[in-house]
């Protein structure tokens, strides 16, 4: 919103000695370039969180069918054990991110890893 403020902003004619230039075929044309930025950069933004989200929901179903295994002997226990462990190391990870980002917790590296 800002831009397009600034945009009107300018003045309708620019004086330079007798030389008087109109500015506001420049202003439209700028302000549909703001625009149109605009509306990509949402666009983008809208599928790079699509993306993440599909990750993070892949990671929950996986996780989620290692946690519900059905636990028969120790080797079982471990397992669970090592997937709880991943889990733990990945939340920390986030929590400690989550300070510098408000976005996403779990990188894609230790996703496509577990």
């Amino acid at each position: 919103m800002a831009i397009e403020q600034e945009i009107s902003q300018v003045a309708p004619t620019h004086n330079i000695g007798s030389l008087a230039l109109e500015t506001q075929p420049l202003k439209y044309s700028l302000k549909s370039e703001a625009a149109s930025w605009k509306a990509q950069y949402a666009k983008n933004l809208h599928k790079q969180g699509s993306e993440e989200l599909k990750t993070f929901d892949a990671y929950m179903r996986d996780t989620t069918l290692k946690l519900n295994r059905k636990v028969e002997d120790l080797e079982d226990v471990r397992f669970i054990m090592g997937v709880l462990k991943e889990v733990t190391t990945a939340w920390r990870r986030c929590l400690s991110v989550t300070v510098l980002s408000s976005g996403h917790c779990i990188s894609d590296s230790h996703i496509r890893s577990v």
